[in-house]
């Protein structure tokens, strides 16, 4: 009877370890399935803009999110884009706004978290939080100062929020609001496959954003050498026509 007890107990632990296993290839399978499906969104004909719209719009479905925000920066210019995003017949509409002078303090004050979840307390008066995230290498943050959020807590409000920092090389770094999310894990798991998924699509985000810029430039490029040509050329002769006129 002890020995029967015995392997019994050893049964019903590796049916839970191998149960665990099972759930947790087929959660990694998920998630290799929802980055593969926003990396497929990176194209180059829909440019920057376009990219950005399709894959929050991926994610406010995912989550059952109504709005999302956006606030970009870039290095060479201190002023903030910011954008918002929402679901109409299930088709992304954005809306750029002007972000002024006070963009930076409601959107992009600095906090420790590159991920973060932030939820409401119940109550009256001034508004708490609780709040978990993850710092740039990972590392679990709990009882996460939200000091950050207050400037759009103050525009906005909110019960629940997703905030996910990105950084494009030097150039370009920002942060994405999702208002209100559902989650369907818990938060740990969900800020944990988000930063990955931020890791996985930003690279190919990252391409576009030098693609656009060196179209930039060569345009810039291109009007500097037709001016120079008009100039030396088309103009010189002009001038000639117009002294032999005289």
């Amino acid at each position: 009877p002890k020995r029967l007890l015995m392997r019994s107990v050893y049964l019903v632990v590796m049916g839970f370890l191998l149960g665990y296993l099972a759930e947790q290839q087929k959660k990694l399978r998920t998630e290799k399935d929802v980055a593969a499906r926003l990396l497929g969104l990176v194209r180059m004909d829909a440019g920057l803009g376009g990219t950005l719209s399709e894959i929050i719009a991926r994610l406010l479905r995912m989550y059952g999110s109504p709005k999302a925000f956006v606030a970009s920066r870039e290095s060479e210019n201190s002023r903030v884009s910011v954008g918002t995003l929402e679901l109409k017949n299930d088709a992304p509409q954005v809306q750029w706004m002007d972000s002024g002078l006070s963009a930076a303090e409601i959107y992009l004050r600095e906090s420790l978290a590159a991920t973060c979840y932030v939820k409401k307390r119940p109550g009256q008066g001034k508004p708490e939080f609780d709040a978990m995230g993850l710092d740039s290498e990972g590392t679990l943050l709990r009882d996460l100062d939200t000091g950050f959020l207050q400037g759009l807590e103050e525009a906005y409000g909110f019960q629940r929020l997703i905030a996910i920092s990105f950084a494009f090389g030097r150039e370009l770094s920002g942060r994405v609001y999702l208002m209100d999310p559902i989650l369907s894990s818990s938060v740990e798991e969900e800020i944990h496959f988000l930063q990955d998924l931020s890791r996985q699509v930003g690279p190919a985000v990252y391409n576009l954003y030098l693609l656009r810029r060196l179209r930039q430039r060569a345009g810039a490029l291109e009007r500097a050498r037709l001016s120079r040509e008009l100039h030396d050329g088309a103009v010189q002769s002009l001038i000639g026509v117009e002294m032999q006129v005289d």
